[in-house]
């Protein structure tokens, strides 16, 4: 839903996913891990819709994807913690960060994804994703003006 804002053509990719799933059946590989196998299929999904939807406008050369995540000032921060100046910047903060980074801190902090699994995910190599992790994390400071190491305590506490 974060990927494509649009509830029923996110409906609409999951239903085709699984079609296309059914119809395949037969010749699908043996899945380790079928949640990471789901994710990465409907990012898939959702992307050639997205392609099929705007091909005649231009696509991004850095093959980035739009992946708007806000971060609102109603999450489980705010209700389990007292200080909510830092949940709203961080909020404000997370929506400063490029897509790929978003969508980076959802996989890892609210999905508790490993690097392997957003690897395969954001189809990158593992030691991207941990580059990516530095970049998100560094951005977060600057932005903040925050130690790095409370930024990964408030969005570890976001989860809980």
């Amino acid at each position: 839903m974060r990927m494509l804002q649009d509830d029923d053509a996110v409906y609409d990719c999951m239903q085709n996913l699984f079609i296309k799933l059914w119809v395949k059946r037969e010749r699908l590989p043996d899945i380790a891990n079928l949640r990471n196998y789901l994710i990465f299929s409907l990012r898939n999904t959702i992307t050639d819709f997205r392609l099929a939807e705007n091909r005649y406008e231009k696509v991004e050369i850095n093959g980035e994807h739009h992946f708007d995540l806000k971060f609102s000032v109603e999450s489980e921060y705010i209700r389990k913690e007292d200080s909510s100046e830092k949940a709203l910047q961080l909020s404000k903060a997370m929506n400063d960060l490029t897509p790929r980074q978003k969508e980076f801190i959802y996989l890892k902090y609210f999905e508790e994804m490993d690097y392997n699994e957003i690897a395969e995910i954001m189809d990158m190599s593992i030691k991207a994703t941990y580059k990516l992790n530095a970049r998100a994390l560094e951005a977060l400071k600057q932005i903040l003006k925050i130690d790095k190491a409370l930024i990964l305590a408030i969005l570890l506490s976001l989860k809980q």
